[in-house]
């Protein structure tokens, strides 16, 4: 290596901590909301608040119940079997297997669906847990439902679903209920963890593939499965390499770097003082920061759907995405991927549930109509004796602009999620979501 690439690598070396640090001060400073303690409704001797934040409450075997912004405390969740199966329905005989926990909580931890007994309209509350980690719970254990799908499919609460099925009939009344769930999840990862699966010998009766259009995009991460099949080695590299390219991700969109560097294009529109950017929509202030796509508002519009439908035509169509796939159509690798997900559900679990996770039309928007129409159509025709599909929009749903309001930074602000739906949501979601795994375990559908 000559002098010139060591003073390169030494330079690059230098400079990636440094914006990370850069970025870490800039949050802080200007987009880190105000922690208000989190206040659960559960017994006091359960939360420990001594665990300021989710990597110490790991550290000290608790799980992290969090609400809006990460803001939360520690929970000693295998001390409560109600709360636990809350979490984790069905499990109860693994409260006592203290070596699978104490491996459990080595596991990379990422934010999880809303908690039915934590959460209220408004208020939602989030349980931490681990994707590799669930793995080792059902090559123990086993389950008779497996989940599989990116932060949209949070929706689908294992929670919500124990409750759905124990009003429903026997058919799964007390059935474990498992995720795999994880912030941009890819195909090769889904693939990864369906091969642990499998290579366990346990067996599901239902797997459910939340399928979202995010995963055309590939993200960070990918790739890493066909080099390392070590799913624990892998989940902690997985989650390093996220956390890294959030901040850089974060460093980047700052300085527009979508549009600089990955597009070739474009000015810097972001400019130094203005955090925060205001204007009046229908009567009314609205806000939005820097590294947000939608609007803020004031919480009295949470409800009113006209509102919120005016809010949410003045948010601008998010570019970058129909930059990406411009006048391309083109699936032929994404049919691939999916039928390689496909193979390996149906050799963990005999029926199958695919679902196109539900989102708001402006999400929607955000990708080519060839695009949108391509994928449902690619579902549909996987469709057959052991694979039940649903490729309905929101409205199949009955949702609105409302179930996917959430609270703002500001105090006495909401804003809009374009893709992911609140505690509301989350019920209608597993209310349609549910009926089509009940279905999937009667003999005669």
């Amino acid at each position: 290596m000559t002098s010139f690439h060591r003073s390169l690598w030494l330079g690059f070396l230098v400079a990636v901590p440094t914006a990370v640090c850069v970025v870490n001060r800039f949050e802080s400073r200007y987009f880190e909301p105000p922690i208000v303690p989190l206040e659960l409704p559960v017994d006091r001797r359960l939360v420990d608040r001594a665990a300021r934040h989710s990597g110490k409450a790991k550290r000290m075997h608790l799980f992290w119940a969090s609400g809006a912004y990460g803001d939360g405390v520690g929970i000693r969740l295998l001390d409560d079997a109600v709360l636990f199966d809350s979490v984790f329905p069905g499990y109860a005989a693994a409260i006592p297997d203290r070596p699978l926990w104490a491996r459990y909580f080595r596991q990379w931890f990422h934010r999880a669906s809303f908690n039915p007994l934590l959460s209220r309209p408004g208020a939602g509350v989030e349980v931490w847990n681990s994707w590799t980690g669930n793995l080792d719970l059902f090559s123990r254990y086993g389950a008779d439902v497996v989940i599989l799908g990116n932060s949209q499919s949070t929706a689908l609460s294992p929670g919500f679903l124990r409750d759905r099925f124990a009003a429903a009939g026997p058919a799964l009344r007390g059935g474990k209920i498992l995720p795999f769930f994880i912030m941009a999840m890819q195909p090769d990862e889904m693939v990864l963890a369906l091969q642990v699966m499998n290579a366990s010998g346990r067996k599901a009766r239902v797997a459910v593939l939340a399928y979202s259009l995010d995963i055309l995009i590939p993200r960070s991460g990918g790739g890493g499965p066909a080099k390392n099949q070590n799913v624990e080695v892998f989940g902690k590299w997985r989650h390093q390499n996220m956390w890294l390219r959030a901040k850089l991700d974060s460093a980047a969109r700052l300085l527009d770097w979508n549009r600089i560097v990955w597009f070739h294009r474009g000015m810097l529109e972001y400019a130094g003082k203005n955090k925060v950017s205001s204007r009046r929509i229908d009567g009314f202030t609205a806000h939005k920061g820097a590294l947000e796509a939608s609007w803020a508002f004031p919480d009295g519009l949470a409800g009113d759907e006209g509102a919120l439908e005016k809010i949410a035509a003045a948010t601008p169509v998010e570019r970058s995405t129909l930059d990406y796939f411009g006048a391309s159509c083109d699936l032929t690798k994404a049919a691939a991927s999916l039928d390689r997900i496909l193979n390996e559900m149906q050799a963990v679990a005999p029926r199958v549930v695919v679902y196109l996770t539900p989102t708001t039309p402006l999400y929607r928007r955000s990708f080519p109509d060839c695009i949108t129409e391509g994928v449902r159509k690619m579902l549909r025709s996987r469709a057959g004796e052991r694979v039940i599909v649903e490729t309905g929009d929101w409205d199949s749903y009955g949702l609105d602009y409302k179930d996917y309001v959430h609270p703002w930074e500001r105090s006495g602000f909401s804003r809009i999620d374009l893709s992911h739906s609140n505690f509301s949501g989350s019920q209608k979601i597993v209310s349609k979501i549910g009926e089509l795994i009940l279905r999937a375990t009667d003999p005669g559908s």
